[in-house]
C-alpha cells in the first residue's frame, strides 16, 4: 500500500440550520486516505457519512453548510480554491458515484450525450472523439448492447445498468479518488456483487483511490484495506479492516459487528445495540454514545474522547482506552 496522503481532512464540521434547530450533522472529523487503496467510512444511517463525502467536494446543499475544516487534496486545500477551480478537479481527479443513480442521471438526455459531456468539459476533444471514449467506457463496464445503450434515455435501463452508465461517467476523466457513496443501496444481491467487483476492477486498472461510504460491513471485509467507524458526526475508531474485525475496540464498533449475521456461528437471535441514537440537535455531553454504551463511566458523561492511537494504526476515542 502507498504511503503518500491523498485526502487529508482535519477538523471538518458539516451544519444544517433547521427550524428545530442546528443540526450538526458531522461535528470536527478527521480523516486520511492514502493513495492507492480502497478505504471504507462505516455507521448506521443518519450519522454523517455521506454528508462528509459531499463536504469533499463542497457539495452540501442548503441548508446545510461546511462551518470550518481543512480538506487538503493532493496538497491543495479544496476549502480555500474558488468554484472556477474546484469545478475542474469534481468529475475529473474527484469522482463521485451516488447511492442512487436514477436522481444522478439527467432524464432528458441519452446515457451516451451525459457520458460524453463529462468527458468534454474537462478536455479539449471534439465530440465525436468524446462519444467514440463514452461507447469505449459502456463496452469497459460490461453493459448489455452498449451501442444501443449509447442512446438509451436512463428511464429505459434498469437499476443496475444506471449505476454502470454512472460508474462510466465517473472514471471518463481517470480520477485519482473515487467516492462510492453507498453505489449498492437500491440493487439487488447478486448485482450488488457485480457493481463492487467492477468498481474495485476499474480502481486496479485506473490506478485510483477508493473511498467507499457504507453500512454494509460485508462489503468492508471483502472489499477495503482499512475502515474508519462514524457514530453520530464523529469517527470513533479507524484500523485495517483484518484488525477491526478481529479486535473491535469502541463499544458501538463492538455492537455493529455483534448485530450481523456470522454463517460460521450458531446463534439463537442478534444482539441490538440497546437505545436509540440521539436527536443531532440535542448531542449528549461528553462521549456521544454514553447513553446506549454498557461499559460508560463518570468520566464519559462529562467529557468527549479524543482519537488516540492505541495501536499502530489503531485509533479509537473511547475513555477505556485513555488516561482521564
Amino acid at each position: 500500500m502507498a504511503s503518500k496522503v491523498l485526502l487529508d481532512i482535519k477538523g471538518l464540521k458539516v451544519y444544517f440550520n433547521t427550524y428545530a434547530g442546528v443540526v450538526k450533522a458531522v461535528n470536527g472529523v478527521d480523516l486520511s486516505v492514502m493513495q492507492g487503496e480502497s478505504f471504507a467510512l462505516v455507521g448506521e444511517t443518519g450519522c454523517g457519512k455521506s454528508t462528509v463525502a459531499r463536504a469533499i467536494l463542497r457539495l452540501v446543499p442548503p441548508p446545510g453548510r461546511i462551518v470550518s475544516g481543512e480538506i487538503i487534496f493532493d496538497g491543495r486545500d479544496l476549502m480555500k480554491l474558488p468554484e472556477s477551480e474546484l469545478r475542474k478537479i469534481r468529475g475529473s481527479e474527484i469522482a463521485y458515484i451516488c447511492q442512487d443513480p436514477s436522481s444522478a442521471l439527467d432524464p432528458l438526455f441519452t446515457c451516451g450525450y451525459q457520458i460524453a459531456e463529462t468527458i468534454v468539459s474537462h478536455n479539449t476533444v471534439k465530440w465525436p472523439s468524446a462519444f467514440s471514449k463514452a461507447l469505449k467506457l459502456l463496452t469497459r463496464v460490461a453493459i448489455p448492447e452498449a451501442e444501443k445503450r449509447m442512446n438509451s434515455f436512463p428511464h429505459e435501463l434498469s437499476g443496475g445498468m444506471k449505476q454502470r452508465v454512472v460508474i462510466s461517467i465517473s472514471i471518463s476523466n481517470n480520477p485519482k479518488l473515487l467516492i462510492a457513496d453507498e453505489p449498492t443501496t437500491a440493487l439487488d444481491v447478486t448485482i450488488q456483487a457485480q457493481i463492487m467487483d467492477l468498481i474495485m476492477s476499474l480502481k486496479e486498472s485506473h490506478n485510483m483511490t477508493l473511498l467507499l461510504i457504507t453500512h454494509n460491513l460485508g462489503l468492508v471485509a471483502e472489499y477495503c484495506d482499512r475502515v474508519a467507524v462514524m457514530y453520530l458526526g464523529k469517527i470513533v475508531e479507524v484500523a485495517s479492516v483484518a484488525e477491526l474485525f478481529e479486535r473491535p475496540l469502541h463499544p458501538y464498533t463492538q455492537g455493529l459487528l455483534r448485530a450481523v449475521p456470522n454463517p460460521l456461528k450458531s446463534i439463537d437471535y442478534l444482539e441490538p445495540i440497546p437505545g436509540i441514537i440521539p436527536s443531532p440537535i440535542d448531542l449528549p455531553p461528553g462521549c456521544r454514545f454514553h447513553p446506549r454504551c454498557p461499559f460508560a463511566m463518570d468520566v464519559c458523561r462529562s467529557r468527549e474522547p479524543s482519537l488516540v492511537e492505541v495501536e499502530p494504526g489503531h485509533y479509537v476515542a473511547c475513555w477505556k482506552y485513555q488516561k482521564t
